[in-house]
């Protein structure tokens, strides 16, 4: 009976990593479902800990789905949470330094093959944490090294790459022109006799990146 049990434990652990290492849907689109003010002297930031939380204080049943926002302020993103997987709240990841503007941070988007997508009815969002194996980045950049356990942000502001390393300040900022990025990626297709010369030329002429130039700056890191 003992030996039961046991198995069955094991086995419900594993069907939760299962269930939480699940890639989500960025094809339904992510929105608020509740957006209120709130007295800061009545509740605080602790008091909303899963979406179950703020159940207790509307007087509707939501309906979420993961990925949506909760807001309680109507001052920018200053209280807001993205819901996480089994409704946790992922406070705003606020890169801005306190301003307030909406950032979806990597404990969202690490479950999103194409985050931009998800998120693309909401245009006031600042910054997006994106998996190096996002789409966006496969389409624009190409296919990157896992391994490199680099961290990429996309930038709407300035429709740019920021590429840092946890824990690290050093970081690179590349700036996207996605026309000319898909013009690249079309063009390595190509087989051609030209020169590693000639070919930087031509890459520095379109003002594009690829691999390579992230590998650069993975190897300044002496990560290696």
């Amino acid at each position: 009976m003992t030996n039961c049990l046991l198995e069955k434990y094991f086995e419900n652990i594993k069907n939760f990593h299962k269930m939480y290492n699940k890639m989500e849907d960025e094809n339904t689109l992510a929105n608020y479902v509740v957006e209120d003010d709130l007295d800061y002297d009545e509740f605080t930031y602790d008091d909303f800990l899963t979406i179950e939380d703020v159940q207790k204080i509307c007087k509707w049943k939501i309906n979420w789905n993961f990925g949506d926002l909760v807001s309680f302020s109507s001052y920018r993103d200053t209280w807001t949470y993205i819901i996480g997987k089994e409704g946790k709240l992922i406070d705003n990841g606020c890169y801005d330094g306190g301003a307030g503007y909406l950032t979806i941070p990597y404990q969202i988007t690490k479950y999103l093959k194409d985050a931009k997508r998800k998120y693309n009815n909401l245009n006031h969002i600042l910054f997006i944490d994106l998996r190096y194996d996002d789409e966006w980045i496969e389409n624009y950049i190409g296919k990157l090294d896992p391994n490199w356990n680099l961290k990429y942000t996309w930038d709407r502001y300035e429709n740019g790459l920021i590429i840092n390393i946890n824990d690290l300040k050093k970081y690179i900022k590349y700036q996207i022109n996605e026309k000319n990025q898909e013009k690249w990626m079309e063009f390595k297709k190509c087989n051609n006799s030209l020169n590693e010369d000639c070919i930087d030329i031509i890459k520095k002429y379109f003002g594009v990146i690829d691999y390579n130039n992230i590998k650069e700056f993975y190897m300044t890191l002496n990560l290696i």
